[in-house]
């Protein structure tokens, strides 16, 4: 019997593969950012993450999506949520954009403003942060009493959020679900059910397998078979249409789908996804340093701008940039030369080039001066006031406030930023990162774009290893 229903359940789950297909094959490919469709899909990539970790494998499903979803979607949205005006949708794509380019640093600057922000609903933050998200944070909102009223959208965000913190996890990592939430989801599952909503039913199906109770699970699984239209797909309502738009029908279908294979394969078969980089900032800096680089090489700038491009790359590479630009030796002006010093700061390789550049550094009052020059400087422990103002510019957006603050923090040793800081740092990081890249802005204007992250990443992540050293 057992043997059969799971041949029923795969044979669902292929004609709803085969309807995804059909539908996913009408639209233009890749799509745009502002295709009308694309809410569906962000949301099915989620799902589809949940295919591929049961199967061990890119499930179809998540492979279908990518012919549709691609890297330029993806930095769209990116750029977006890193501006603050990201959208459900576009915070879905961040959240679960991993397969679409993997090793995007913009992506990973996104993906870490997105699992800070508390705004965020807390199945895409634990989504956006693989390995390291707010696990405390999502299991105390599951064990929190239940509001009085509870609406299907109130549901299906608890179920995902089951799903997403307790699939792939250890039996006695599961264990710590406890009865109680088993028992509020069996309750709500029974809810959904007599509501009628397919993709509230699906959902909770799924979270009941995800704390490792299957029994309940191929029960929903047997409801939820029954409610499959003549078109493959699943409708919303068990008195559905016979065939459905892909719009209409992706949700519900992407749920159940991930229920069957679950009550099917019963274990999740992927690793543990590789957790995102540990210093998106720099990797940012790499890569729009190189775009930069490009653009210096095949066109040479004159001048000033010449200087100032070796000052920047070497401090931004490593690489001597002077040796390979031969910048001409200038009568610098005071804010010409207080600008050098600030790009060198706290980066001797980039002082010790400069300074033989340069061969005279007049003495000053500033500790900038004295480092570009080759003199002792004492970093001072930082203010109280000095960390309360930064923060409080950063809480309120004051761009240019926060970065001036930026620049006095980083005249002082002082703790790892708060939350409020770094995800401001992360937001003017990213569109700095796309004005760097962008080969239409002048190239002062990207030169100044890298000097900001070269600011951002220092503060933020601190010094490379062998930077400080150095």
């Amino acid at each position: 019997m057992s043997d059969g229903f799971d041949q029923v359940m795969r044979l669902q789950s292929a004609r709803a593969t085969e309807w995804l297909r059909l539908r996913l094959e009408e639209l233009p490919a890749p799509l745009t950012p502002d295709h009308p469709v694309l809410p569906a899909l962000a949301e099915a990539l989620g799902v589809a993450r949940i295919l591929s970790g049961l199967a061990g494998r890119p499930a179809p499903a998540e492979l279908l999506l990518r012919r549709n979803l691609d890297a330029a979607v993806l930095r769209a949205a990116s750029l977006a949520v890193l501006a603050g005006r990201g959208t459900a949708c576009e915070q879905g794509i961040v959240a679960h954009g991993d397969s679409l380019a993997p090793s995007d640093p913009l992506h990973h600057l996104a993906a870490a403003a997105l699992a800070a922000d508390h705004a965020v609903p807390l199945h895409l933050r634990l989504a956006a942060a693989p390995g390291t998200g707010p696990v405390a944070e999502a299991e105390a909102a599951l064990a929190a009493p239940l509001p009085v009223r509870v609406t299907l959208p109130d549901i299906a965000g608890r179920a995902r959020l089951v799903a997403a913190l307790w699939l792939g996890r250890s039996a006695t990592a599961r264990r710590r679900g406890g009865i109680r939430l088993h028992q509020r989801l069996e309750a709500e599952a029974g809810m959904a059910t007599d509501l009628g909503c397919t993709e509230t039913m699906a959902l909770c199906a799924l979270g009941l397998g995800a704390l490792g109770d299957f029994v309940r699970l191929r029960d929903h699984a047997a409801a939820l078979c029954a409610r499959q239209a003549p078109d493959g797909s699943f409708t919303r309502r068990g008195d559905g249409p016979a065939e459905q738009s892909l719009a209409e029908g992706i949700g519900p279908t992407m749920a159940v789908l991930a229920a069957l294979h679950l009550a099917v394969l019963r274990r999740w078969r992927a690793p543990s996804p590789a957790p995102h980089s540990a210093r998106p900032l720099h990797d940012c800096l790499s890569l729009a340093a190189a775009a930069v680089a490009r653009r210096v090489l095949a066109a040479p700038p004159e001048g000033w701008t010449r200087l100032r491009a070796a000052a920047v790359l070497g401090r931004a590479s490593g690489a001597d940039w002077f040796a390979r630009l031969a910048p001409p030796r200038l009568a610098l002006g005071r804010r010409q030369l207080a600008r050098l010093s600030e790009i060198a700061f706290r980066d001797a390789m980039t002082a010790l080039r400069l300074r033989r550049h340069l061969r005279d550094v007049p003495r000053g009052v500033a500790p900038r001066l004295d480092w570009l020059a080759g003199r002792p400087v004492t970093l001072q422990p930082l203010p109280a006031v000095l960390a309360w103002n930064w923060a409080q510019d950063a809480a309120d957006g004051r761009t240019a406030a926060f970065l001036t603050g930026c620049r006095a923090v980083f005249g002082h040793t002082a703790p790892a930023p708060g939350a409020r800081c770094t995800q401001m740092a992360l937001r003017l990081a990213g569109a700095a990162y796309a004005r760097a890249t962008d080969d239409s802005v002048p190239l002062p204007a990207a030169l100044a774009a890298l000097e900001r992250l070269i600011l951002l990443a220092a503060v933020i992540e601190g010094e490379a290893p062998m930077r400080a050293a150095a």
